[in-house]
């Protein structure tokens, strides 16, 4: 099914924009806050077909062409996003395990041999 190059351009705007609400949720402390607003950036991000994105990642090592409608230019967008999101979302999820790291005493950590 092809989608429109519009419709491909707003999810992307949006993912985009829920990717900075998380950034700015924390950078004011608020890390489960942000964890959130990274997983619905992804799920925006999930809702489009990501083939040709895909195969720009694995720099066109994925063998067949892509019958997506999203450009190279989108794709490379939503691939640089999607990397960035799971980054974010991966950083989050060591601040919520590993709860010195939230408060700033990783070096009382390494002293005690944690």
């Amino acid at each position: 099914m092809s989608q429109s190059t519009s419709h491909i351009d707003s999810r992307i705007a949006e993912a985009a924009a829920l990717r900075e609400e998380g950034n700015a949720l924390w950078h004011a402390g608020n890390v489960t806050g942000a964890m959130q607003k990274y997983h619905y950036c992804l799920n925006y991000l999930n809702g489009l077909d990501r083939s040709k994105a895909l195969n720009s990642a694995f720099g066109g090592g994925l063998g067949a062409e892509s019958s997506s409608s999203m450009s190279a230019e989108q794709g490379e967008k939503w691939r640089a996003l999607f990397v960035a999101a799971n980054l974010n979302l991966a950083a989050g999820l060591v601040k919520v395990r590993r709860p010195a790291l939230r408060t700033g005493a990783v070096g009382a950590m390494r002293a005690s041999g944690a």
